[in-house]
């Protein structure tokens, strides 16, 4: 029968191989198109709808991205300018001496256009923030001592912040940001979170699974009428390099034996997840489809303010209250 196969185990274990053709109905190819159009790459189709389990470790981890780079580096890698009067995102990552923030906003269309990168080396958190405060037009001057976020401020933004005075930001971040850390504590602190806020840069904690930033972000990459609904500008030298390529598929483990996760890399995995908090923070992913097919109707971009999560959160009965000092989603009128 079509689209059903059986065989049997060397321990006698007959096992039924079920295809999506063994239904009449789907072996049209406007049902696999549409079906395609379901996932976020051809290889999240072959995986799941063509039984297709060829290893994928160290294969490009955002295929359509690789292949575009190649073929037309202007398909997604595009200048972009900063509209006046617009809200702006801030992701962050807080990796150890090598954190990273990155700046976009979503225009009328719905595509989230990526600004700006910054990802500074051998720097502790509370001169990582004074600096992006700077080049955010936040701070009009570093204090002396932060010598580090000086240097950084003096080489990537040689003449002075990237956004006027008064911008307005919302914040997002991972759950780590709550975490003990042994470099913080000079006024207090217990945590990145608690240094952020002290400065007076609020950030909302994404509570959401690795898999849920990188489904946004591959049907981000789709194409839409012969345009992806993310761009990124040039000048996001190391965002595009890991997306382009250098982001590749980690091997699975006993826990996890899929190699369907992303592997870490030292250099372009921290302003990943800090993009990955940005549009978890932006866009749930349950309403992904839905957000890309339509975009914005009345012509205004959505601020999320409702506390939603696409997920569960990952934590016991006993820690479900853990983070509910740091909301989900920062308010537009706590920006004020």
């Amino acid at each position: 029968m079509d689209g059903i196969r059986t065989w049997r185990t060397v321990k006698n274990w007959c096992v039924f191989e079920v295809h999506y053709t063994a239904d009449p109905d789907k072996r049209t190819p406007e049902w696999k198109a549409k079906a395609l159009n379901s996932m976020p790459d051809l290889q999240s189709f072959n995986r799941e709808f063509e039984i297709d389990w060829t290893s994928t470790t160290g294969l490009p981890f955002y295929p359509l991205m690789y292949k575009k780079y190649v073929e037309d580096r202007g398909y997604y890698i595009r200048v972009q300018e900063v509209p006046g009067n617009v809200l702006l995102y801030r992701g962050f990552d807080f990796g150890f001496h090598r954190p990273a923030c990155v700046f976009a906003f979503q225009d009328a269309t719905g595509t989230l256009r990526v600004l700006r990168e910054f990802c500074p080396k051998e720097i502790d958190v509370y001169e990582f923030r004074d600096a992006v405060k700077f080049i955010s037009g936040e701070l009009e001057e570093i204090p002396p001592k932060h010598t580090r976020a000086l240097a950084w401020c003096e080489l990537v933004a040689p003449d002075g912040p990237w956004f006027e005075n008064g911008t307005k930001f919302l914040n997002f971040c991972g759950v780590e940001a709550k975490k003990i850390q042994t470099m913080t504590g000079d006024y207090g602190e217990l945590n990145d979170f608690d240094v952020f806020q002290g400065g007076g840069v609020a950030l909302s904690i994404v509570n959401q699974r690795v898999s849920a930033g990188t489904y946004i972000l591959r049907n981000l990459m789709k194409d839409f009428g012969g345009s992806p609904r993310i761009l990124i500008d040039p000048r996001c030298t190391t965002l595009i390099a890991g997306m382009s390529g250098g982001l590749t598929f980690g091997e699975g483990n006993k826990a996890s034996p899929l190699d369907d996760e992303i592997a870490i890399h030292p250099e372009y995995s921290h302003v990943h997840d800090a993009l990955r908090y940005l549009v978890t923070g932006i866009i749930n992913v349950s309403d992904i489809q839905v957000r890309l097919n339509e975009g914005f109707p009345d012509g205004k971009s959505k601020v999320p303010i409702d506390p939603r999560r696409a997920e569960p959160p990952r934590y016991g009965p006993s820690d479900s209250n853990k983070w509910e000092d740091a909301p989900f989603y920062a308010q537009p009128d706590e920006l004020e």
